[in-house]
């Protein structure tokens, strides 16, 4: 009889041990799953797009009495990549706008149109746009004196920058399904940035007939900011308008290899109207070229 409870009490104790090393094991196994990560879904990309614009240009003005002349050169280029990570199956606005109710919902159920565009998933959201400006004019005026003396004041202004910063919004590719068509909305908008304007005076000056006044001299160059709108993009009929959206008129059919990568180059295009107020070669000099690319998989 002793043996038999010798043997239960050892056997109650197993047990004990057992049990508690469950307990032991169940509760480090709830702790680690606990304390487990949980996956993340990849975030979708439906397209990659990378897109530049460079307004160029130069020239040279002389006034018809040959007293006055400005020199200019015109250099800025906006460039942008984002992902696209959202998709709708919903056309653009002007689209939509000629549809009525029944035509709307036709167009959805078929899934005749696909927006795709970016969103971001938390605020401030990088969606950034790099932009570098090198703007300039010369306003060179010539001032006769007595005999052959002479003054000749120069007033220079340059605008530079080289910012990167967030757009407002994100770029989007429009699909007709049906035509077999697309559009682009590819936005060059800044938040209130602003970029630096040097400006001086020179004055070149006759050894004679200017009494004591020096033959050349030049005041400090000033700098001040001024804001990045000032310099919004030159409109350009069917491809620019708003002065920060390329947008296609009409749409564009579906080049070849769409649905897997594709670029546009407009190649040279002239601006609707002059750049500069009164000099009509900032219109007819100047360069306006947007170019993209859309890609399934990364460029980088």
């Amino acid at each position: 009889m002793k043996k038999q409870i010798r043997w239960f009490s050892k056997f109650v104790s197993l047990i004990t041990v057992i049990a508690v090393f469950s307990c032991v094991f169940s509760d480090f196994k709830i702790s680690a799953q606990k304390k487990k990560p949980k996956s993340v879904a990849a975030q979708k990309i439906y397209w990659y797009v990378d897109y530049t614009v460079t307004v160029k240009g130069s020239g040279e003005k002389t006034g018809t009495d040959g007293d006055s002349t400005i020199r200019w050169s015109i250099d800025r280029t906006y460039s942008a990549v984002m992902k696209l990570n959202s998709s709708f199956d919903i056309g653009n606005q002007e689209v939509m706008k000629k549809m009525n109710s029944q035509q709307i919902m036709e167009a959805m159920k078929t899934k005749r149109y696909t927006t795709f565009r970016y969103l971001p998933s938390k605020p401030n959201d990088d969606m950034p746009l790099r932009v570098t400006i090198d703007d300039a004019i010369n306003v060179i005026t010539k001032e006769r004196g007595e005999g052959d003396s002479f003054e000749n004041t120069t007033v220079l202004k340059n605008w530079v920058a080289d910012e990167t910063f967030n757009v407002l919004n994100g770029a989007t590719l429009i699909t007709d399904n049906k035509l077999l068509t697309y559009n682009v909305w590819l936005p060059i908008v800044f938040l209130d940035s602003k970029m630096i304007m040097r400006s001086q005076t020179k004055i070149d000056r006759s050894a004679y007939g200017y009494g004591d006044a020096p033959t050349h001299e030049e005041t400090p160059v000033e700098e001040t900011k001024v804001r990045f709108s000032t310099f919004g993009l030159p409109n350009v009929e069917g491809l620019i308008n708003d002065s920060a959206v390329i947008e296609h008129k009409p749409d564009r059919p579906f080049p070849p290899n769409f649905f897997t990568a594709w670029e546009y180059d407009s190649g040279d295009k002239i601006p609707d109207k002059p750049l500069i107020a009164g000099v009509p070669d900032s219109k007819t000099n100047v360069k306006v070229r947007v170019r993209y690319r859309f890609s399934k998989t990364p460029f980088y």
